[in-house]
C-alpha cells in the first residue's frame, strides 16, 4: 500500500496518504537535557561527535551537509549560511530565500568549529565539515 500511495502522491492523484495518521500535536513532551547533563554528555563523546553535538545544540538542523566556505561554513568571515538542504539522500537548493540568511555563530561555537577544521584532513571548499574518509558526508 505504501508504494501505491507514494506513486499516487507523486502523480498528484491524491493529496495525502490516508493510511498514515499524522498528528499535529506531540503525544509526549520531549525530555530536555539540563546544562549539567549536556556537559556530562559532551565529556563522554569523542571527536568529531562532540563537535557535531555542540553544533546541533547551537540550533542547526543539518550540520552534517555543511561544506567549507563557498557558503555553508565560511571560516574567514565566521558565518554559517544554508545554501542547500539535504533531504532523502539528495542535496538540493533551499526551499525559501529566507533560509539562506548568513548567521554569525556564537563565538564559542566558532572556536569549536575552527579547532575541528584545524584537526581535519578534509578542509577544501568542496569538502564537508563533518566528512567521512573520502571528504564526503
Amino acid at each position: 500500500m505504501h508504494i501505491l500511495y507514494q506513486a499516487a502522491l507523486r502523480w498528484e492523484m491524491v493529496e495525502r496518504n490516508p493510511v498514515v495518521r499524522q498528528s499535529s500535536k506531540r503525544l509526549k513532551r520531549p525530555r530536555v537535557l539540563t546544562p549539567a547533563e549536556f556537559k556530562a554528555l559532551l565529556a563522554q563523546l569523542k571527536e568529531p561527535y562532540r563537535t557535531m553535538v555542540i553544533t546541533v545544540a547551537w540550533g542547526s538542523a543539518s550540520p552534517s551537509w555543511w561544506r567549507y566556505s563557498g557558503g555553508d561554513l565560511d571560516t574567514v568571515s565566521l558565518t554559517v549560511q544554508a545554501l542547500r538542504g539535504f533531504v532523502r539522500g539528495e542535496i538540493n537548493p533551499t526551499k525559501t530565500e529566507a533560509s539562506e540568511s548568513a548567521l554569525p555563530p556564537d563565538p564559542d561555537l566558532a572556536d569549536v568549529l575552527l579547532a575541528h577544521k584545524a584537526k581535519s584532513v578534509y578542509t577544501s571548499d568542496s569538502d564537508f565539515v563533518f566528512a567521512g574518509c573520502s571528504g564526503k558526508r
